[in-house]
């Protein structure tokens, strides 16, 4: 089974001219935008050659193997596609990072001239921060998220000005990001655009997807997911996927470098598992279930929790064991159906990854709860304020002996 690292190798020598810019390529340079070109790649374009060269004299490969994330191997393209007859004249500039905590927003993005007369816009999807991941989740309470808005304005100042066809992609929230940018960006721009491509991103609610800037755009959105996909159905996209095979398990198959390739189009399978369906529906019963007012003080009351444990990243959160219980402990804030719903998936998800067995959570909510520190209640509702006050009524109960 080869995926797009065997794709460089197997067709990096046919250039555009012989086989134009496919949904392979989209995949690359959306993969490609998970390195960090900070101190490297400005706003100025640079030769890929140089970027890569400057990279590995800053970077070496045992150290990004060592790197402990599903898109560690993204700056390995660079040197395969450093050596490709198809990548050879591939220019990347106009880079961009931002990562604000304060206000819940992470952005990162950019442009390529791939060789062939074309322009493409790589968004980066969600990383290791847990700055990245409040964001998605605030996708289902927000019209609008920060990150969103910086998307915005990144492809409108770095495209109005130029006149040649464009595409736009990205990864997971990437996805999100490249579509939203190509539907409420300048419509000159948006004229331009040939392909907007959406990988395994998540969705938009309902207003965005009536709204005439996404009906303008839709007819160009390009959604590919792989067969078990999971981030890819949070809200809605009103546009029919392209479904790949994966060589991964569970939601690992979000890694995008599983996904299969044959020639220069990934492998087509028919239908979803039925655990992809399954999210699907019971996570449009639970945003059907409960409103806006109050997801966004479950979401602030998650990673508060999260924030409590002095995590910063997804890796240090793995390494606490009681990033789980809390977790759990927070879904009791929805509706039973829900609840039973949500655990069924949760199970399989942990039991497709082998990480966990059911019958150690609640072992492990017991362990939590009795060495609790004195202050957290008053922590939580710091981080969650007025709105979270109903949910600190119904958290007491779990710790005894805490006054709030």
């Amino acid at each position: 089974m080869a995926n797009i690292s065997d794709y460089l190798d197997w067709r990096g020598d046919i250039s555009f001219a012989y086989d134009p810019f496919n949904e392979v390529d989209s995949l690359v340079l959306s993969e490609l935008i998970y390195t960090d070109f900070d101190g490297i790649v400005g706003d100025e374009y640079r030769p890929l050659p140089e970027v890569c060269a400057e990279y590995f004299r800053l970077h070496t490969e045992e150290e990004i193997l060592g790197r402990d994330t599903f898109f560690m191997r993204a700056p390995l393209l660079l040197r395969k596609l450093e050596h490709s007859v198809r990548y050879k004249n591939c220019l990347i500039g106009h880079y961009e990072n931002e990562i604000r905590p304060e206000r819940t927003e992470q952005m990162a993005a950019a442009s390529f001239l791939p060789g062939d007369g074309t322009q493409f816009i790589a968004f980066r999807g969600t990383d290791d921060t847990l700055v990245g991941w409040k964001e998605d989740f605030s996708l289902s309470y927000m019209k609008e998220t920060p990150g969103q808005r910086d998307a915005v304005d990144y492809i409108n100042r770095n495209s109005l000005q130029s006149s040649l066809p464009l595409r736009v992609g990205g990864h997971s929230k990437g996805g999100n990001f490249a579509v939203y940018a190509s539907a409420f960006c300048d419509p000159l721009i948006a004229g331009r655009i040939l392909e907007v491509y959406n990988h395994d991103g998540p969705g938009f609610r309902d207003e965005i997807l009536s709204a005439a800037e996404y009906q303008r755009i839709r007819p160009k959105i390009i959604s590919i997911v792989p067969q078990n996909s999971i981030i890819g159905m949070l809200l809605g996209n009103a546009v029919q996927p392209l479904i790949t095979d994966s060589s991964g398990s569970g939601i690992m198959q979000h890694d995008a470098l599983t996904w299969q390739v044959r020639r220069n189009r990934f492998v087509r399978v028919r239908t979803r598992t039925g655990m992809s369906l399954y999210f699907e529906k019971a996570i449009r019963e639970w945003l059907k279930s409960i409103e806006d007012s109050r997801r966004q003080p479950f979401i602030e009351m998650l990673f508060t929790f999260f924030e409590y444990t002095g995590a910063s990243t997804l890796k240090e959160l793995k390494e606490n064991k009681k990033a789980l219980p809390l977790m759990l402990s927070c879904m009791s804030e929805m509706p039973p159906a829900s609840q039973k719903e949500f655990r069924a998936v949760i199970y399989e998800l942990l039991k497709s990854e082998g990480e966990i067995a059911l019958d150690e959570i609640s072992e492990r909510i017991r362990t939590m709860i009795e060495t609790t520190p004195a202050d957290f209640l008053d922590r939580l509702k710091e981080g969650i304020g007025n709105a979270g006050d109903e949910l600190l009524e119904h958290l007491t109960p779990l710790l005894p002996g805490k006054d709030n």
